[in-house]
């Protein structure tokens, strides 16, 4: 059987219920196996069936469940028009079983690989508004947990700090679904599609990533290329050039001024950590020069050490001959850019 509408093949039990509602998929299965099957038919790509109590569902061809009509008085979604997928779906696998075909679900299910990137070039045809709503959020380093697609586990996730987006289908983005109040495509399933277009083609299961927005791409790299960035490197390099040659008990009045820059330029940058980072370090020193019972000389190298390489890291992962495997974590945490304080994730 040559599938008319593949994506609806591909949907499983478990998907058909976050797209609906589990009472509404079970009243489907019994209606299915107690013979009360719709009528089926297609008429130039849609997907038409005709119940024995007189109601006519619909579907558009291209269109998820969520777009399909049915003439019965529910408000949004019916056991009609999950019947309707169920009663499909149970047809192809007869049709293929009469002809040893494999059915698109279960060929998927057992060898088909996928990630939802490929629905990125469909993120062209979404509403203008709702795409800038999705650029807002990349803009904001909204950081995106992504997990994979794997055999065990076929459905493609993207977790936002406010929701999250599971992708049940490779044939339609119409079958995204996203656990907000929106019904229907919506800014965190196009945020989503785009992390995982930006995600390494393999060898992962689970990463965190941020989306650099398309306006963004010709800058991305600019982060520490700033009079300000520049600076601030100097001055930290200094400083920590300073400790590893001189020791922590030289006299403070040498590094005072170097810290008093760094600590402006971070604040003027907005690196949280990094300012944190510098004013804790400024502490310690200022703590064994007072032979202070806080001194520790343990600490004091512990906060060298980070802070050399929360910023080595951070200009390492900006270089535009980084690797294209995204770091365990953005540049934006490492840093902390705009955030207003160290508890704060996101202005």
């Amino acid at each position: 059987m040559n599938a008319l509408r593949p994506d609806l093949l591909a949907l499983s039990s478990e998907a058909l219920i976050a797209l609906s509602n589990a009472g509404f998929v079970k009243k489907a299965q019994k209606d299915l196996s107690e013979g009360k099957s719709p009528e089926l038919n297609s008429e130039n790509g849609e997907l038409i069936a005709r119940y024995s109590d007189g109601h006519i569902s619909t579907l558009p061809a291209g269109a998820g469940l969520r777009d399909a009509r049915c003439t019965c008085p529910a408000n949004g979604l019916c056991r009609h028009r999950v019947t309707m997928v169920l009663a499909y779906q149970h047809q192809a696998s007869m049709a293929n079983e009469a002809e040893n075909e494999p059915t698109a679900s279960s060929h998927e299910a057992a060898v088909e690989t996928w990630s939802p990137a490929l629905f990125k070039t469909e993120l062209e045809t979404l509403p203008s508004s709702l795409l800038k709503r999705a650029y807002r959020l990349a803009s904001a380093n909204t950081l995106i947990r992504l997990t994979a697609w794997q055999s065990d586990s076929p459905t493609p996730t993207a977790h936002l700090p406010m929701c999250s987006v599971r992708f049940f289908s490779s044939h339609s983005l119409s079958h995204a679904r996203c656990d907000c109040s929106d019904q229907q495509v919506c800014e965190h399933i196009a945020l989503a599609v785009m992390a995982f277009a930006q995600a390494p083609t393999e060898n992962w299961t689970q990463l965190n990533v941020t989306v650099i927005p398309p306006q963004q791409n010709a800058t991305a790299y600019d982060l520490f290329s700033s009079e300000a960035a520049m600076a601030l490197d100097q001055a930290i390099q200094t400083i920590a050039l300073q400790l590893w040659q001189e020791g922590s008990s030289q006299p403070l009045h040498h590094l005072e001024a170097l810290f008093a820059q760094a600590l402006q330029l971070a604040e003027s940058l907005k690196w949280r950590w990094v300012l944190e980072s510098l004013t804790a370090l400024r502490q310690a020193l200022l703590d064994q020069a007072a032979r202070s019972s806080r001194a520790h000389p343990e600490r004091t190298l512990a906060l060298l050490c980070e802070l050399q390489a929360r910023w080595t890291s951070s200009r390492y992962a900006c270089q535009p001959d980084a690797p294209s495997t995204p770091p365990l974590l953005p540049t934006c945490w490492v840093l902390a850019s705009k955030v207003k304080s160290r508890w704060i994730i996101y202005d």
